[in-house]
């Protein structure tokens, strides 16, 4: 386990940023939380991808409004909206519990994550059920021609970004585990579970440019209206989606010693 202590109060500005919008949205600290945040803020910013990383919500401190605001916000779409989280559904050791019912709007849109329509999703999940809706985060584009999800359910765990049927992943059920898609160009789009790939799909596909829907978290937004999730995110992030196989797997470590173990996250 990383030391939590930040030595020389030496702030990175990304971690008071991040303070100061906790503190504003009316959320809270535990004991450890800024250390934790700080920590890991100075860790990642040592690594080359940290470039690639667009944003990221750590679910660290106490209460909701502590819960939409991300640690690292490189578009600075600031913290995202809530629909009908309360306090009491966000605990620093163990996330953000979904009820089918309510979901939080980054207000960033697929397009913006990476250059040619390309990106990334990444979501934690700590408590997966394998019932109601299936998205624990993303969205489609405007007529739902096109989507950009994480899609995880008893029979499927897959990532999808582009036509509905070029997916990346298997006929296997979602479990609880560290959770990434991407898509790197028109023809390459790759599931990691726990850093490691579990299906690539090569179909070429050009996304939509009309990507006029939100990225939700704890659930997706279709064409439709909204679909919450409800399992419990543990953290959730967005890429330009060009991390490579070796990236993924150390940011996975970096993300479990950094932010999933000093917590008491599972």
């Amino acid at each position: 386990m990383p030391n939590i202590i930040m030595g020389n109060n030496q702030i990175a500005e990304e971690t008071r940023v991040w303070k100061a919008l906790v503190q504003s949205s009316g959320g809270g600290f535990q004991w450890n939380s800024v250390a934790i945040a700080n920590n890991f803020v100075k860790k990642i910013k040592t690594k080359s991808y940290y470039s690639k990383i667009i944003y990221l919500n750590a679910m660290l401190g106490t209460g909701i409004g502590a819960a939409i605001v991300p640690l690292i916000d490189k578009l600075r779409a600031g913290p995202a909206t809530n629909s009908g989280f309360v306090d009491a559904d966000f605990n620093q050791a163990f996330g953000l519990q979904g009820n089918g019912a309510k979901i939080l709007n980054t207000n960033i849109l697929p397009s913006s994550l990476g250059a040619s329509n390309n990106g990334g999703l990444g979501h934690w999940e700590n408590n997966f059920t394998g019932s109601g809706d299936v998205e624990p985060v993303g969205c489609y584009n405007n007529n739902g021609s096109n989507r950009f999800v994480l899609d995880l359910r008893p029979t499927i765990r897959t990532f999808r970004w582009g036509l509905p049927g070029n997916g990346a992943g298997d006929a296997t059920a979602g479990d609880n585990a560290h959770w990434y898609g991407q898509r790197s160009s028109a023809t390459s789009r790759e599931l990691f579970r726990n850093a490691v790939s579990i299906g690539t799909n090569t179909t070429s596909d050009v996304t939509s440019q009309t990507n006029d829907s939100y990225i939700h978290l704890v659930g997706s937004y279709e064409n439709i209206g909204q679909y919450p999730w409800p399992g419990r995110c543990g953290l959730a992030y967005l890429t330009d989606g060009t991390l490579t196989s070796n990236e993924v797997s150390d940011f996975n470590l970096i993300l479990r010693a950094y932010l999933i173990g000093p917590t008491g996250k599972p």
